[in-house]
Protein backbone atom coordinates (compact mmCIF):
# COMPACT_ATOMS: atom_id res chain seq x y z
CA UNK A 1 0.00 0.00 0.00
CA UNK A 2 2.86 2.39 0.81
CA UNK A 3 4.29 1.82 -2.66
CA UNK A 4 0.92 2.52 -4.29
CA UNK A 5 0.60 5.77 -2.34
CA UNK A 6 4.21 6.78 -3.01
CA UNK A 7 4.72 6.89 0.76
CA UNK A 8 7.45 4.27 1.15
CA UNK A 9 10.39 6.66 0.97
CA UNK A 10 8.70 9.18 3.23
CA UNK A 11 7.93 6.45 5.77
CA UNK A 12 11.31 4.71 5.84
CA UNK A 13 13.62 7.49 4.56
CA UNK A 14 14.84 5.30 1.69
CA UNK A 15 13.55 3.91 -1.58
CA UNK A 16 11.95 0.48 -1.79
CA UNK A 17 14.94 -0.63 -3.85
CA UNK A 18 17.40 0.51 -1.17
CA UNK A 19 15.28 -1.17 1.51
CA UNK A 20 15.34 -4.47 -0.39
CA UNK A 21 19.11 -4.23 -0.83
CA UNK A 22 19.69 -3.49 2.86
CA UNK A 23 17.29 -6.27 3.88
CA UNK A 24 19.17 -8.75 1.69
CA UNK A 25 22.46 -7.74 3.33
CA UNK A 26 21.34 -7.94 6.97
CA UNK A 27 18.88 -10.86 6.79
CA UNK A 28 21.46 -13.58 7.65
CA UNK A 29 22.57 -11.77 10.82
CA UNK A 30 19.01 -10.85 11.82
CA UNK A 31 17.72 -14.39 11.34
CA UNK A 32 20.36 -15.90 13.63
CA UNK A 33 20.20 -13.14 16.26
CA UNK A 34 16.40 -13.06 16.42
CA UNK A 35 16.08 -16.84 16.67
CA UNK A 36 18.57 -16.97 19.54
CA UNK A 37 16.92 -14.03 21.30
CA UNK A 38 13.38 -15.34 20.90
CA UNK A 39 14.44 -18.75 22.22
CA UNK A 40 15.76 -17.17 25.41
CA UNK A 41 12.90 -14.68 25.83
CA UNK A 42 10.04 -16.97 24.88
CA UNK A 43 8.70 -14.38 22.42
CA UNK A 44 7.75 -15.48 18.92
CA UNK A 45 10.48 -14.65 16.35
CA UNK A 46 9.95 -11.59 14.16
CA UNK A 47 10.74 -11.70 10.44
CA UNK A 48 13.82 -9.78 9.20
CA UNK A 49 11.65 -7.49 7.04
CA UNK A 50 9.50 -6.47 10.02
CA UNK A 51 12.63 -6.00 12.11
CA UNK A 52 14.15 -3.66 9.54
CA UNK A 53 10.90 -1.73 9.06
CA UNK A 54 10.63 -1.27 12.82
CA UNK A 55 14.20 0.00 13.17
CA UNK A 56 13.92 2.39 10.22
CA UNK A 57 10.70 3.90 11.55
CA UNK A 58 12.38 4.28 14.93
CA UNK A 59 15.29 6.13 13.29
CA UNK A 60 12.81 8.29 11.38
CA UNK A 61 11.34 9.39 14.73
CA UNK A 62 8.20 7.33 14.41
CA UNK A 63 5.92 7.05 17.44
CA UNK A 64 6.63 4.05 19.65
CA UNK A 65 2.94 3.19 19.89
CA UNK A 66 2.27 3.75 16.19
CA UNK A 67 5.20 1.54 15.17
CA UNK A 68 4.11 -1.28 17.45
CA UNK A 69 0.53 -1.00 16.25
CA UNK A 70 1.60 -0.99 12.59
CA UNK A 71 3.95 -3.98 12.70
CA UNK A 72 2.02 -5.89 15.36
CA UNK A 73 4.71 -6.72 17.92
CA UNK A 74 4.77 -6.64 21.72
CA UNK A 75 6.65 -4.08 23.78
CA UNK A 76 9.43 -6.56 24.73
CA UNK A 77 9.78 -7.57 21.08
CA UNK A 78 9.92 -3.93 20.01
CA UNK A 79 12.96 -3.13 22.13
CA UNK A 80 14.62 -6.43 21.27
CA UNK A 81 14.09 -5.81 17.55
CA UNK A 82 15.54 -2.29 17.72
CA UNK A 83 18.64 -3.53 19.54
CA UNK A 84 19.27 -6.51 17.26
CA UNK A 85 18.64 -4.63 14.03
CA UNK A 86 20.82 -1.67 14.93
CA UNK A 87 23.56 -4.10 15.93
CA UNK A 88 23.34 -5.88 12.57
CA UNK A 89 23.47 -2.61 10.64
CA UNK A 90 26.40 -1.22 12.63
CA UNK A 91 28.36 -4.45 12.18
CA UNK A 92 27.91 -4.39 8.40
CA UNK A 93 31.29 -3.36 6.96
CA UNK A 94 29.85 -1.95 3.74
CA UNK A 95 27.97 0.66 5.78
CA UNK A 96 30.90 1.76 7.94
CA UNK A 97 31.50 5.52 7.93
CA UNK A 98 35.02 6.15 6.64
CA UNK A 99 36.76 9.45 5.97
CA UNK A 100 38.98 9.78 2.87
CA UNK A 101 42.45 9.94 4.41
CA UNK A 102 44.83 9.10 1.58
CA UNK A 103 45.48 11.48 -1.32
CA UNK A 104 43.94 9.01 -3.75
CA UNK A 105 40.76 8.69 -1.65
CA UNK A 106 40.47 12.46 -1.34
CA UNK A 107 41.01 12.78 -5.08
CA UNK A 108 38.04 10.50 -5.80
CA UNK A 109 35.77 12.55 -3.53
CA UNK A 110 36.95 15.88 -4.98
CA UNK A 111 36.36 14.63 -8.51
CA UNK A 112 32.81 13.61 -7.59
CA UNK A 113 32.02 17.11 -6.25
CA UNK A 114 33.53 18.65 -9.37
CA UNK A 115 31.41 16.44 -11.61
CA UNK A 116 28.10 17.34 -9.96
CA UNK A 117 28.81 21.08 -9.89
CA UNK A 118 27.80 23.43 -12.68
CA UNK A 119 30.73 23.69 -15.07
CA UNK A 120 32.95 21.88 -12.57
CA UNK A 121 33.32 25.04 -10.48
CA UNK A 122 33.64 23.12 -7.19
CA UNK A 123 37.25 22.03 -6.85
CA UNK A 124 39.27 20.81 -3.89
CA UNK A 125 36.15 19.86 -1.90
CA UNK A 126 36.26 16.64 0.10
CA UNK A 127 33.06 17.07 2.09
CA UNK A 128 30.04 19.17 3.05
CA UNK A 129 29.75 19.80 6.77
CA UNK A 130 26.79 20.86 8.86
CA UNK A 131 25.91 21.00 12.52
CA UNK A 132 22.82 19.64 14.26
CA UNK A 133 21.60 19.87 17.82
CA UNK A 134 20.55 16.47 19.14
CA UNK A 135 17.97 17.26 21.80
CA UNK A 136 18.39 15.38 25.07
CA UNK A 137 16.91 15.32 28.54
CA UNK A 138 18.72 17.55 31.01
CA UNK A 139 21.69 15.47 32.17
CA UNK A 140 22.23 14.73 35.83
CA UNK A 141 25.19 16.21 37.65
CA UNK A 142 26.87 12.82 37.51
CA UNK A 143 26.30 12.43 33.77
CA UNK A 144 27.43 15.98 32.98
CA UNK A 145 30.64 15.53 34.95
CA UNK A 146 33.27 18.25 34.63
CA UNK A 147 31.47 19.81 31.66
CA UNK A 148 28.59 20.86 33.88
CA UNK A 149 24.84 20.67 33.31
CA UNK A 150 24.52 24.31 32.20
CA UNK A 151 26.83 23.86 29.19
CA UNK A 152 24.48 21.33 27.65
CA UNK A 153 21.79 24.00 27.33
CA UNK A 154 21.51 25.64 23.89
CA UNK A 155 20.33 29.22 24.14
CA UNK A 156 19.59 29.27 20.40
CA UNK A 157 17.24 26.28 20.51
CA UNK A 158 16.16 26.84 24.13
CA UNK A 159 16.71 23.22 25.15
CA UNK A 160 19.47 20.89 26.33
CA UNK A 161 21.33 18.98 23.65
CA UNK A 162 24.54 17.74 22.08
CA UNK A 163 26.21 19.53 19.17
CA UNK A 164 26.73 17.02 16.36
CA UNK A 165 29.04 17.78 13.43
CA UNK A 166 28.63 15.62 10.31
CA UNK A 167 30.27 15.50 6.88
CA UNK A 168 28.90 13.95 3.68
CA UNK A 169 30.41 13.31 0.25
CA UNK A 170 29.05 14.26 -3.18
CA UNK A 171 26.62 11.32 -3.05
CA UNK A 172 25.15 12.49 0.30
CA UNK A 173 26.82 9.61 2.13
CA UNK A 174 28.12 10.36 5.61
CA UNK A 175 31.91 10.11 5.76
CA UNK A 176 32.50 11.53 9.26
CA UNK A 177 30.67 12.71 12.34
CA UNK A 178 31.40 13.72 15.90
CA UNK A 179 29.05 14.13 18.83
CA UNK A 180 31.41 15.30 21.57
CA UNK A 181 30.25 18.83 22.32
CA UNK A 182 27.60 20.18 24.70
CA UNK A 183 24.73 22.18 23.21
CA UNK A 184 26.09 25.57 24.26
CA UNK A 185 29.04 25.18 21.85
CA UNK A 186 28.42 26.85 18.48
CA UNK A 187 29.06 25.09 15.18
CA UNK A 188 32.22 27.02 14.30
CA UNK A 189 33.86 26.15 17.62
CA UNK A 190 32.74 22.52 17.44
CA UNK A 191 33.94 22.06 13.86
CA UNK A 192 37.34 23.57 14.66
CA UNK A 193 37.88 21.03 17.44
CA UNK A 194 36.68 17.87 15.67
CA UNK A 195 39.08 15.06 14.87
CA UNK A 196 38.19 15.17 11.18
CA UNK A 197 39.00 18.89 10.90
CA UNK A 198 42.69 18.02 11.15
CA UNK A 199 42.27 15.51 8.32
CA UNK A 200 40.47 18.10 6.18
CA UNK A 201 43.07 20.82 6.57
CA UNK A 202 46.00 18.46 6.26
CA UNK A 203 45.27 18.40 2.52
CA UNK A 204 47.51 20.83 0.57
CA UNK A 205 44.48 22.47 -1.05
CA UNK A 206 42.68 22.84 2.29
CA UNK A 207 39.62 21.22 0.68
Amino acid sequence: MLLNENMFERTFRMSAESFSHLLWKVTPALTVSEQQSSNSSGEAPVSPSIMLMTALRYLAEGSYLNIRRTVGISAPSYYRVIDLTMGAILAFKELQITFPNSDSEKGVVMEAFKNISSGGVISGCIGCVDGWLCRIKTPTLADAGEIGVARYYSGHYACPGINVQAVCDAHCRFIAFEASFPGSINDAHAFRDTAFTHAVFSHPDNG
